[in-house]
C-alpha cells in the first residue's frame, strides 16, 4: 500500500449514517467524553482514548473498504479516488499505536477495574 496517498488528511463522508442501535450517546460525544476525562484527569482517560481512535479509525475504513468492493476493479483507478481513500484511512489503524494495541489498553483497563 506503500506511502503514496501521504500527507493523511481528514476523511469526510458526507450523508453517512450509524444506525440508532449502533450509537452511544450523540453524534460526537464519544471524543467529547475522551478528551474531558484527559482533560481531567479521570484515571480512564487512556481506555476511553484508546476506544474513540480505535472505533473511529475502524469504522472509517470499513465504510471506505466496502466502497472499494461496490466499485469492484475500477475502486483501484485513480480516477475514482476510492483506493486513496482506503489508502488514507488504513494507515490511521497503524499510526500512534496500532487498534490492536488500542485494544490491549482498553483489556488492560477492563480487567485492572474487574480484579
Amino acid at each position: 500500500m506503500g506511502w503514496n496517498a501521504q500527507p493523511t488528511g481528514q476523511v469526510v463522508f458526507d450523508g453517512a449514517r450509524i444506525p440508532a442501535a449502533g450509537r452511544l450517546g450523540q453524534e460526537g460525544d464519544g471524543f467529547r467524553i475522551a478528551m474531558s476525562a484527559l482533560d481531567g484527569g479521570d484515571e480512564t482517560a487512556t481506555q476511553l482514548c484508546a476506544m474513540a481512535k480505535g472505533f473511529a479509525t475502524d469504522a472509517g475504513f470499513d465504510v471506505a473498504n466496502r466502497a472499494l468492493q461496490l466499485h469492484g476493479g475500477h475502486g483501484y483507478l485513480s480516477e475514482y479516488g476510492v483506493g486513496k481513500i482506503v489508502r488514507d484511512l488504513r494507515v490511521h489503524q497503524i499510526l500512534e499505536g496500532t487498534n490492536e494495541i488500542m485494544r490491549v489498553i482498553v483489556s488492560r483497563g477492563v480487567l485492572g477495574a474487574a480484579s
